[in-house]
């Protein structure tokens, strides 16, 4: 077993000490395992006024639930009482969500792998206590598809809402009572799930409550999606149990070795790119590839709520496993930023010297594919238009940022900050980016490699932008909105809702206390526009229709008239 010395320790403490006073962190626990045993860990900060972070202190786990509802589907593929390829109408019927084309059947499969071609979330069901999650199939009908089945990897909370109502039809029990008794119960775990205000009164001696940026003590929102991540509190002994049973190969035994096996294999589809970032049989790959080869495959989940971060990594190849948990707003930042450190800090204990960065010497693009990739690409937030120069030579801008475009050896494209641009308080923000283009299912779509501390992600962020031709009736409902339900808790997480007409676009902003999102709409006609962009929230409709003569806007399930 590896034991740490006492500098690698302190280099870790001083590692998280750093990263918890930049980022705010009122209360976190962290642990670094090789098998079943711990070989660093640390609880910091507050759960609560006058409440200590122990190693039973329950924290929101947020997605990281789905990793259970994957479990669960998985068990009952086992048992013989459905296949991963069954359309998702063999157990749940009506499934009224409209399309914008015909298409083939939704598969238990396709919702595993976030590649199902529904909509990523409903903001109406996100912020309501109380409800069942089974109203996820009343709320499809304010829905369209967003692509056909199979065929675009998109994050969906939707599809394992839907996961978790098969396990309930399948298994004959609750969502609760199934993953209760068949998987934390095996894993000797004490992970609650808290659907309620009351259930979270009641259990409120060993549950963290939530921070802002500013330190103060707010509450988490409640929501229907249980079974993707919603309302499931777990410690930081629960998560090392967790751990223990990817490291000790299936034990205790939940699934068939053969199911195991592949839940823990990187998914495989037509439509992959090599070193994407994809979640399997729920599980996800590539998150982090690591700028070594000996570190070898991560893979692992994470989640986030709006208060609570939680994130556990497996490499398998060296028996070790990192879990972090956290409660304050910034906590996944906090994650994300410092796991790749702890684990390079690790790994050199192992004689795996990590490289920080990695050098891509690049130079000019081919002129025939520099004419070929010169568009307007788009994804959330904004356009990138790409032009050819005099010399033709590819250029683009990023924002206000303007960089010309080269070739790196292994085929992914660098941008070189011109102009503003090479000022360092604006360079870093292109210099940690690659691009890779390609054409999928007939669209051109541009993946982004960011380059981190030590590791990188490679995810498709983009596709090429349609210039919209804009009917009289958008045009006549720009302006401000408001949901239109006030009576629970959306008015306090979507604070801006704007339509707006800037430079030929059509753009939807949606903004919440901590963020602001544009969305590229294109119209197909006087009634819905699709959200441009490729990934996530990409190619959802959003629909318009007038009431007393007042516009509403349908948003990701949100009804909101204009103010």
């Amino acid at each position: 077993m590896l034991k740490l010395n006492e500098a690698t320790k302190n280099q870790l403490n001083s590692l998280i000490e750093k990263h918890q006073k930049k980022y705010k962190i009122k209360g976190l626990a962290i642990s670094i395992q090789e098998g079943e045993q711990p070989i660093y860990e640390t609880l910091i900060g507050l759960a609560g006024e006058n409440k200590p972070v122990d190693k039973t202190t329950q924290f929101m786990i947020g997605s990281t639930t789905k990793v259970f509802t994957a479990l669960a589907i998985l068990q009952l593929k086992d048992q013989e009482k459905l296949t991963l390829d069954d359309a998702i109408t063999t157990y749940l019927k009506p499934l009224n969500i409209h399309a914008h084309q015909e298409h083939g059947p939704i598969t238990i499969r396709h919702l595993l792998m976030h590649t199902s071609g529904l909509p990523g979330d409903d903001l109406d069901l996100m912020f309501s206590e109380g409800k069942p999650q089974k109203d996820i199939l009343n709320h499809l009908k304010n829905h369209h598809m967003t692509t056909e089945p199979g065929r675009m990897f998109a994050y969906s909370n939707i599809g394992y809402a839907l996961l978790g109502l098969m396990v309930e039809k399948v298994s004959q029990l609750s969502y609760k009572e199934y993953v209760e008794k068949h998987i934390f119960k095996p894993l000797g775990v004490n992970i609650q799930i808290l659907e309620t205000e009351a259930l979270r009164k009641k259990h409120t001696k060993n549950l963290s409550v939530s921070y802002d940026k500013k330190g103060r003590i707010v509450t988490d929102p409640l929501s229907v999606f249980i079974s993707a991540g919603s309302s499931t509190y777990a410690s930081l002994e629960d998560m090392q149990k967790l751990a223990s049973y990817f490291l000790n190969n299936n034990q205790p035994k939940l699934l068939k070795q053969a199911t195991f096996d592949a839940m823990i294999t990187p998914p495989q589809d037509p439509y992959i790119v090599k070193n994407e970032h994809r979640i399997g049989l729920g599980i996800r790959f590539n998150y982090a590839r690591y700028n070594h080869a000996d570190v070898g495959v991560v893979y692992g989940h994470g989640g986030n709520t709006f208060y609570h971060h939680s994130l556990f990594d497996i490499l398998p190849k060296h028996k070790l496993a990192i879990n972090i948990l956290n409660n304050s707003k910034k906590g996944g930042q906090f994650n994300q930023k410092l796991i790749p450190k702890l684990i390079a800090t690790i790994l050199k204990d192992k004689g795996i010297d990590m490289p920080k960065s990695l050098d891509n010497p690049s130079q000019a693009i081919p002129k025939e594919k520099a004419q070929r990739l010169a568009m307007d690409m788009v994804m959330l937030g904004q356009k990138m238009p790409l032009r050819l120069n005099k010399k033709q030579e590819l250029t683009g801008k990023l924002s206000f940022l303007k960089f010309n475009v080269e070739q790196c050896e292994d085929g992914l494209l660098k941008m070189i900050p011109q102009g503003i641009a090479k000022l360092k308080i604006f360079k870093k923000h292109l210099v940690n980016l690659r691009m890779l283009p390609k054409t999928i299912v007939e669209e051109d779509v541009m993946f982004f490699e960011v380059n981190r501390d030590y590791n990188r992600l490679l995810i498709a962020t983009a596709s090429s932008y349609e210039h919209p031709k804009i009917p009289e009736t958008w045009l006549k409902s720009l302006g401000k909105y408001t949901p239109m339900d006030r009576n629970h808790n959306v008015t306090k997480f979507v604070t801006g809702i704007k339509l707006i007409y800037k430079k030929n676009d059509l753009i939807l902003t949606l903004k919440t206390p901590e963020s602001s999102n544009a969305f590229y709409l294109l119209p197909l006609d006087d009634e819905k526009a699709i959200i441009q962009g490729y990934g996530r929230n990409s190619k959802e409709t959003i629909t318009l229709s007038f009431k007393d003569n007042t516009p509403t806007l349908t948003i990701q399930g949100l009804l909101c008239h204009k103010v």
